[in-house]
Parts: structure tokens; C-alpha cells; sequence
């Protein structure tokens, strides 16, 4: 579980080592909160892991690979990659760096994450993207481009796995409907104003049933 230390991730995490998964706690730069929900796993039974790469390095996929491969053995029935994009800044403010850290981090990496986790991935294993949640006016041009080159990316590999037996899914959240209890006055339709992004419970609620299903 890449990217698990707070948010959609976190939830995610905490809601499969529920499920029964042996949960492995990917972090960058967040090691007091990634041993927490560690230690919060352990407390209730269950296993889990923290361990600390850094995605947006040429190197980061294959270590977290590695590491990853040295812990589960020769099977990882789940790997979920959780995106986490840029919320808010002006086109005016991008830069060439922090656009190819983010499309590094969120889409270079997963790529070369599953290609090196790819022979311990076998015949019903699965394959989860999620976006940490966001509303789009939020977002960048920036941000937006890495997410769509995210999900070009799970559109290209969902083929090629399904062909290992491998099934690819995605969460990624656009702005909940506006229904009943989410308006003013419980009154549908809503003004524009009154959308919300999908909570990391929603998120890790979906991720949960995708992966607990046959396919």
C-alpha cells in the first residue's frame, strides 16, 4: 500500500489489515505516522509493516519492490497504489520541478513498481489504483495532466495483466453526486458550491469490496 501514512491511504491500509491482509506501510518522509498505524494494526491483531522509499527517485520503485518481495514471498495478492496530487497553486506558480516530482512520484513509479513486483503477482492477484481526494477547481493544470497520464496508465496496463490473470481496478473519485442529506435542506438538486470529494472511508470502503470480490 504505497503512499499509506494519512489520508485515503491510511484508511485503506487500516481497513484491509481489518479485512485479514498482512499490510505493508509504504511512506516518503512520514515515519512517526506510518509506525503509528502500524502499531494501531498490531493492537488489533493484525500484521503490517512500515517501510520508507522515496517514489519520486529513479530508484524508488525497485527498492520498494525489493523490500517488498524480501517480506511477502513469492505471492502479493494486492498491491494498491495510492496517488497523491496537488491541491491547490496557480497555473502562474507551476514548475518544472515540482511537476516532475509529481509525475514521477504518480505515474513513472507505478509503472516500474509493477513491472518489478510482476513475478510475485500471480493468477488472481490484484492491482488498485486510488487518488487521494480532491475536488478538480482545487487541482493544478499540473496536477491534472499527472492524473490524467494516471489514468492513461491504468487504461494500457489493464489488458496486459488481465492477460497474467491479474485484474486492475481504479478509484479515483471525481466529485460525489449531490443527493439527498449532502444538500441544504436535504433537497436535490444542489448549487455547485455544495459538492464534496469522497472520503478516505468511502475509498477504502470500495477498495475493500473490490478486492474481497472474485473479479
Amino acid at each position: 500500500m504505497t503512499s499509506a501514512s494519512a489520508g485515503a491511504g491510511r484508511a485503506v491500509a487500516m481497513a484491509l489489515a481489518k479485512a485479514g491482509a498482512q499490510v505493508v506501510v509504504h511512506h516518503s518522509r512520514s515515519p512517526a505516522a506510518a509506525e503509528q498505524i502500524v502499531s494501531g494494526i498490531r493492537a488489533n491483531g493484525g500484521k503490517a509493516i512500515a517501510l520508507a522509499v522515496d517514489l519520486a527517485s529513479p530508484d524508488g520503485p525497485q527498492e520498494l519492490a525489493s523490500r517488498t518481495r524480501a517480506i511477502v514471498g513469492d505471492r502479493l495478492d494486492i498491491l494498491v497504489f495510492n496517488a497523491r496530487l496537488s491541491k491547490s497553486g496557480k497555473l502562474q506558480d507551476a514548475t518544472i520541478k515540482a511537476f516532475d516530482a509529481e509525475f514521477a512520484a504518480n505515474v513513472r513509479a507505478p509503472l516500474f513498481l509493477i513491472q518489478q513486483l510482476l513475478p510475485v503477482m500471480n493468477r488472481g492477484s490484484r492491482f488498485v489504483v486510488t487518488l487521494e481526494p480532491s475536488l478538480p477547481p482545487e487541482m493544478t493544470p499540473a496536477s491534472s495532466s499527472v492524473q490524467g497520464g494516471l489514468e492513461g496508465l491504468v487504461g494500457q496496463l489493464s489488458p496486459v495483466l488481465a492477460s497474467r490473470g491479474i485484474q486492475v481496478d481504479s478509484v479515483i473519485p471525481a466529485n460525489l453526486a449531490r443527493v439527498a442529506g449532502e444538500c441544504p435542506g436535504g433537497t436535490p438538486p444542489c448549487a455547485a458550491g455544495d459538492a464534496r470529494a469522497a472520503r478516505p472511508s468511502e475509498i477504502a470502503r470500495t477498495v475493500t469490496e473490490l478486492v474481497s470480490s472474485q473479479g
